[in-house]
């Protein structure tokens, strides 16, 4: 796999945990792993919400309803 060196700003308490979690040399692998379960987690949430509106355009079910779904999703998905 081909890389890129790139500069990040990190929080120093969140680099202090990541660093406390990995040790030394492990942080770039970490911050991969990271990234790549967020683009995941991404297109996980872009799925669902069009498989919600599909379900929307073809289900009468009521909007409160709906709505009530769209925010339990949300809240599972941590969005």
């Amino acid at each position: 796999m081909a890389t890129a060196k790139i500069s990040a700003t990190l929080g120093s308490a969140t680099l202090a945990a990541i660093r406390s979690r990995v040790g030394k040399g492990g942080l770039s692998s970490w911050l991969e792993l990271a990234a790549r379960e967020k683009l995941e987690r991404d297109q996980r949430v872009a799925r669902v919400r069009a498989y919600l509106a599909e379900l929307a355009a073809a289900d009468p079910i009521p909007a409160a309803a709906r709505a009530r779904a769209h925010r339990l999703v949300r809240d599972l998905l941590g969005r």
